[in-house]
């Protein structure tokens, strides 16, 4: 019975709507989690619904019949009940009307993905990691449905551009979004996957000769040390025997987290003595 009159509360809300506001409400259905105006305009402003229809229409209606204003001292967000969002999938004219909501979803945050994955390599690192954790749903949902729908372009694009961002802590899930894309027609020449793939073997190179360097410098870091804790035989170690210390300084550091790297010298040097 609840169910029922919940349902018939959300049928007479949505009949109060205007052709203009249902179409919106309609293409609204596509988010999930929460979102911002920006997406909302994107997404809904077609077929004859402008931009600053949208805008309108969403600051008069932010309330039980069309979203809810998220809470939060940021910019407002809104999203739609769960209930609401499911009648307004099963209330479309048309699985076109759809299609091409969830087009637009999917472009517009592959893009936002693109230019937030490029700021994070910059001053604004901290605002563009935030914007991905906030968008994170509908992130997802975006490279469900270029999968689903198999637009190659797009579930290639969006895992490649939150490369870095997985790093951090999506990891398996971003490499998971690019393997369900690498299995799509034409994934193996994508450009971004290509330049990913150069991006990632030059960014490994590069970390492995860092790695190198500190290895080398540790390692006559040990050497140093162990000549400096015997000052009273300064010519005690042979060149043979430094020599062995360092190569066995090499396989003890090698391993070790970068970071960390330096703090271990002092214990390897009580090891090898």
């Amino acid at each position: 019975p609840r169910h029922r009159s919940l349902r018939s509360v959300i049928e007479w809300s949505y009949g109060q709507l205007s052709t203009t506001e249902r179409q919106v409400f309609h293409r609204l259905c596509v988010f999930a989690g929460s979102f911002g105006l920006n997406a909302a305009e994107r997404v809904c402003a077609a077929d004859g619904v402008a931009a600053e229809d949208v805008a309108e229409l969403m600051s008069r209606r932010a309330d039980a019949s069309i979203g809810l204003v998220g809470p939060g001292d940021g910019p407002v967000r809104y999203t739609l009940l769960e209930t609401r969002r499911q009648f307004g999938v099963e209330s479309a004219s048309s699985r076109t009307e759809l299609t091409q909501a969830w087009r637009g979803h999917a472009e517009y945050y592959t893009e936002l993905a693109e230019d937030a994955g490029s700021a994070l390599l910059g001053h604004d690192e901290a605002a563009a990691r935030a914007q991905l954790d906030a968008e994170l749903a509908n992130l997802r949902a975006a490279h469900r449905w270029a999968t689903e729908a198999a637009q190659t372009d797009l579930a290639v694009r969006l895992p490649a551009a939150l490369f870095r961002y997985g790093l951090w802590g999506l990891r398996d899930e971003v490499f998971r979004w690019a393997e369900s894309a690498v299995g799509l027609v034409g994934a193996q020449q994508h450009r971004a996957g290509t330049r990913r793939r150069q991006e990632h073997d030059q960014a490994l190179a590069e970390f492995r000769e860092l790695d190198r360097k500190l290895i080398r410098l540790s390692a006559q870091r040990v050497a140093q040390l162990a000549d400096e804790q015997r000052p009273q035989a300064p010519q005690a170690i042979p060149g043979s025997q430094t020599a062995l210390l360092t190569r066995e300084a090499h396989k003890k550091v090698k391993h070790l987290p970068v970071r960390r790297l330096f703090e271990q010298i002092p214990n390897l040097l009580l090891q090898l003595k």
